[in-house]
């Protein structure tokens, strides 16, 4: 049986309002104005390529990140905590 290749984009999600002040966040918080930004920037970007299915985290970024590429891209978003990170990362 042969099967097709299949091309794997990662994309992390834009810049958060916690990001920006250098605060430590859990798996609350949307996109500051610059996050909305570099999303708008990867969804044109990304555009001309042929893009099946959007996986995200269920966390409120990752979301707002994926919704903002799919507006450029027309796919379905599916949401998996496969995705999420299992602890915050030590200093």
């Amino acid at each position: 049986m042969i099967f097709g290749t299949k091309t794997i984009y990662f994309v992390r999600h834009g810049q958060s309002a916690n990001n920006a002040a250098k605060v430590r966040q859990g798996s609350a918080g949307g996109l500051s104005d610059e996050g909305e930004k570099q999303a708008l920037f990867t969804g044109e970007r990304l555009k001309n390529n042929k893009i099946e299915i959007t996986l995200s985290s269920p966390y409120e970024r990752a979301q707002d990140t994926a919704g903002i590429i799919n507006k450029y891209l027309h796919t379905q978003t599916e949401t998996t905590s496969l995705l999420a990170e299992r602890r915050n990362p030590s200093e």
